[in-house]
């Protein structure tokens, strides 16, 4: 699911998006949405599968009684070398996404030895903050291709070019803050 929508970035603009760029936009939408998931090393919507039913990754023991892991909504199972492990306590404790397994037995090193049914993502809907990113992202693209008052800014986003007049430059710092605030690093 991508992270904003055309609705959304009109409002932005403050301006109507001809439907002959539909598909263009929604190109867009789905480019900067899979931007910020590599840049902020997360997946900010759940993946339930194709069956709602929880995926498997496989994670090595570490040798200690917490293991850090992907982020994550909902855990169904974990299994140490095909045995179900009971007791397993998730962090952080009151709130999403988890990301970190605690057993008291531990995780014994070991490569792929640690088997985790979870649904995976940071939430079930993405933050409003990273969904005005995405927008603030998308609406200079477009504006590349309209003619800008004043003084313009170009930034480089992955393969794409994106330009803000001067009074939006500041929209485009913002919304690389917001990335910056919610960037993990890789496991």
């Amino acid at each position: 699911m991508p992270y904003t929508d055309k609705a959304r970035i009109e409002r932005f603009l403050l301006h109507d998006i001809h439907t002959s760029f539909d598909a263009q936009v929604i190109e867009w939408i789905e480019a900067m949405s899979s931007y910020i998931d590599g840049y902020t090393n997360r997946t900010f919507i759940a993946d339930h599968g194709e069956s709602d039913a929880p995926t498997v990754k496989l994670y090595d023991g570490t040798g200690k009684y917490t293991l850090l892991i992907d982020d994550f909504i909902e855990l169904e199972s974990v299994t140490r070398d095909g045995v179900e492990l009971d007791d397993v306590k998730t962090y952080p404790a009151n709130t999403l996404p988890k990301y970190e397994l605690y057993h008291h037995s531990g995780f014994p090193r070991g490569r792929q030895n640690i088997a985790v049914a979870a649904v995976w993502g940071y939430s079930e809907e993405p933050p409003a903050d990273i969904m005005l990113a995405c927008t603030i992202l998308v609406a200079g693209i477009i504006q590349h291709h309209i003619k800008l008052d004043g003084e313009t800014t170009k930034e480089k986003i992955g393969n794409y070019e994106v330009w803000y007049s001067d009074k939006q430059a500041k929209d485009f710092i913002n919304a690389k803050a917001i990335l910056d605030r919610y960037r993990k690093i890789p496991l």
